[in-house]
């Protein structure tokens, strides 16, 4: 290779480049880039950090106002909806509870599920509710979570599934005697036999009873 070809390749080559020039040329291309994003992540910022102080002090217009905000720009995020609905609940906008904990349905951790619960029972829609706490119950079998499924079973006039509430939950406490003597007066009309021996299991467990 001759001495002309050499410095026609040398001088071909890109000039190489300090890295303090590199930073000097990127850097306000990232900020270019950025800058439409930018605004967008600030507002996100700044309604995260008033619903947490709204919720925090139990501010719930506010908290309610802010949520609804930022899921315009993030309506897929159930737990949003979710801390929605709960805080409509807690201003008493059972209604509006509803609405906004159903957007996250499917979704709702057991808080979410209570406050459902809780908002179509004050509703007056207590077949709903049982539904609702049906699906609790499911998940946390506790004998608050039955208590709550088996009255709300008997004012949406379910008796045969109140009767079968009170049968699981007898499982979970077979020595309650608060559930015998429950189940024993829901079968008295069609079940007399059975109703008279589990009203003799709650004497027998309880003797106020």
């Amino acid at each position: 290779m001759g001495q002309s070809e050499i410095q026609f390749i040398i001088h071909s080559m890109p000039p190489v480049v300090p890295s303090q020039v590199w930073i000097k040329i990127v850097f306000p291309l990232v900020f270019v880039v950025g800058f439409g994003v930018l605004p967008l992540g600030k507002q996100v910022f700044d309604l995260s950090a008033t619903i947490r102080v709204a919720v925090r002090d139990g501010q719930h217009a506010v908290a309610v106002k802010g949520l609804h905000k930022l899921l315009d720009y993030q309506p897929w995020r159930t737990e949003l909806w979710e801390r929605a609905g709960i805080e409509q609940y807690l201003q008493g906008q059972n209604e509006l509870a509803i609405h906004d904990l159903k957007q996250a349905e499917g979704q709702l951790t057991i808080q979410g599920l209570d406050t459902l619960a809780n908002a179509y029972e004050k509703s007056g829609q207590y077949a709903a509710a049982s539904d609702v706490w049906a699906r609790v119950v499911a998940r946390q079998p506790t004998p608050e979570e039955y208590d709550r499924l088996v009255k709300t079973l008997w004012k949406a006039g379910s008796m045969d599934e109140a009767i079968r509430a009170l049968r699981g939950w007898q499982q979970l406490e077979p020595f309650n005697p608060q559930v015998a003597f429950r189940l024993g007066l829901f079968l008295s009309a069609d079940h007399p036999e059975e109703a008279l021996s589990q009203l003799i299991e709650a004497v027998r467990l309880k003797p106020e009873y």
